[in-house]
Parts: C-alpha cells; structure tokens; sequence
C-alpha cells in the first residue's frame, strides 16, 4: 500500500462555495464510497466515527485524524479518490493551507521525495483572520449568528437550547455548557443554537437586538473570550450586503509591569 501512495499526485482546490476544499489523488485511497467524520475528534458522541476510522488504511487514517485536529476544520468526508474539508466561516484556507499539506505529506509520503503537488487554488481573504467574531444578520429580523474563531463546544452538530431546558444542559464540555446556560439567562432571547465555531440566536418578537446583542458580547467575553485581551468583531448585514469595519473591543485592563 506504502508503494501506491508514494507515486500518487494530489490536486487541491476550492469550490464555489468556499466553505469546501476537495483534494483530489490520481490514484484510490479507499474502498468505501463515502465515509464522513466530524470534529472534534475526541468528542463522547463520536463512536461510530471511530469504528469507521478502522476501516481506513494507516496513511489514510493518520490524515484523517490530523486534519480534524486541526483548527477551523469541522468535518472531513472521504470517498474513493477525493478528501472533501468543510471549515468553519471565520477562517480561510489560504491560512490553513500550510498545515493541509504538511498534513498530507506527513501521512502520505513520510519518506518519499516524488511528492506532486498538481494545483492548488485558495482563497485571500484577511479580513476573517483577523477577526475573532463576525455578526451575521440574515433576512429574518428575529435570528442573529455569531461566528467564532474559537471552539464553542465539543459537538459538531447544532445543538438546539431554550429558556425551558436551560437546567438541564450538561455534556457539552465546561465551556460549550456555560456560553448555553449565560445566554439563556439574557432577556428576550427565545432559544440558541450552537455549533462548533458558531452560535445562532433567536429573540422573542418584542425584544430589542440593541441590547441583546450587547448582553451576547459580553457573556462571550466572560466565556468564550475570557484568555484573551481584546476581541474583534465585525458585522455583516445580508439586507445592506455590507460589513462593517472591525471594532476592537478591550476584555481587560492590563497592568504595566512594576
């Protein structure tokens, strides 16, 4: 099997929807027709996707497990003679290309020198590096989504809460259980919905997103944000088709040293 991957060549590209990269090898990696895996990769409800895993050749199985270790890669399928990656909106692959082709060459060809790079076609876009939470606000007037750079919980699937079930909010990882409950305890928001790198909220019709939004930010900078000194956060508005320019928002006073 060694020998087959090493006279393999690799293409690497985007699709129109950019939130996709299929890699593409000229030769088959696995026998199966599709096979799906989801991070985190250590995640308590993931045990099928481990048994899946085994089925996998070594080479295959080391790239698999690498790149949903990776952040911002959130799902990984597998077919015949493609990888497909799906990332979450805050990052771009242009940044995360880097670390997919060490990836790639690391499980691949550990010691073969005729690695074949076809094509590669990534997207530039610094303006999600360089933010840590995009505001998204869709048609409907009563759901706001929040993207992160961070991971919210140890589930890859949305994850749906309410003010009714709020006591009841256990098995998500310390972190993806407290951003549930503090969110839940804000005024005027109906339910939350969270997924790895994203939080979409929905509010009660009479409620205002002025202060929602505020009580959100700082709950999340309590949370979600509480090791950093600062977070940047831009909105993007579908009805104006525009996003704003990045606001820094200070989380803590630092101290000059003594």
């Amino acid at each position: 099997m060694s020998k087959l991957y090493k006279s393999l060549g690799i293409a690497i590209e985007t699709c129109s929807n950019q939130a996709f990269l299929i890699i593409k090898f000229t030769g088959k990696i696995s026998q199966n027709i599709t096979l799906g895996f989801h991070a985190p990769i250590d995640s308590p409800y993931l045990k099928d996707s481990k048994d899946d895993l085994q089925k996998l050749c070594k080479p295959l199985r080391r790239a698999i497990i690498g790149l949903l270790k990776m952040p911002g890669i959130v799902r990984v399928s597998v077919r015949k003679y493609q990888i497909i990656l799906e990332k979450a909106n805050l990052f771009t692959w242009h940044e995360l290309e880097h670390q997919i082709i060490k990836n790639l060459t690391d499980s691949f060809f550990p010691h073969a020198k005729d690695f074949i790079s076809i094509g590669i076609s990534l997207e530039y876009n610094p303006i999600r590096k360089h933010t840590d939470l995009l505001m998204e606000v869709p048609p409907n007037s009563n759901v706001h989504t929040y993207h992160t750079r961070t991971p919210l919980i140890n589930y890859f699937y949305h994850s749906l809460f309410t003010t009714t079930k709020k006591k009841n909010i256990t098995g998500y990882g310390k972190l993806g259980n407290s951003i549930a409950k503090r969110l839940l305890d804000i005024p005027g928001i109906k339910e939350i919905s969270l997924s790895l790198y994203e939080i979409r909220i929905e509010k009660k019709e009479n409620h205002n997103w002025k202060e929602i939004d505020k009580a959100i930010i700082q709950a999340l900078k309590e949370t979600a944000f509480k090791e950093q000194d600062e977070i940047r956060i831009q909105t993007y508005d579908w009805a104006s088709k525009r996003r704003s320019r990045a606001k820094t928002i200070w989380l803590k006073n630092i101290k000059a040293a003594s």
